[in-house]
């Protein structure tokens, strides 16, 4: 993913990235360095991705996310990139 200086700071996206530490936490933990991640089948990272959803409560696969600047023209996106303008 690219965005601005602006944008990698905001807190839209340190939520994102938190969340994502904290399952690759998880995950590494779970593995023990017993099994190469690169060879887990799909049916072992489903059961991963139940075993993050019921014990932690966290959805890794089947989220739909918003688009939150689809309705946005350009002049505005230029001005969220550099911190000017702030979306709800």
């Amino acid at each position: 993913m690219g965005a601005s200086a602006v944008a990698y700071g905001s807190a839209r996206i340190q939520a994102n990235t938190s969340l994502a530490a904290e399952v690759i936490g998880i995950l590494l933990g779970k593995l023990k360095g017993e099994q190469d991640l690169s060879k887990l089948t799909n049916d072992e990272m489903k059961d991963i991705h139940a075993y993050i959803k019921n014990k932690y409560g966290i959805t890794v696969s089947g989220v739909t996310a918003k688009n939150k600047i689809k309705d946005l023209n350009e002049d505005q996106i230029k001005q969220l990139n550099i911190g000017k303008l702030v979306l709800p």
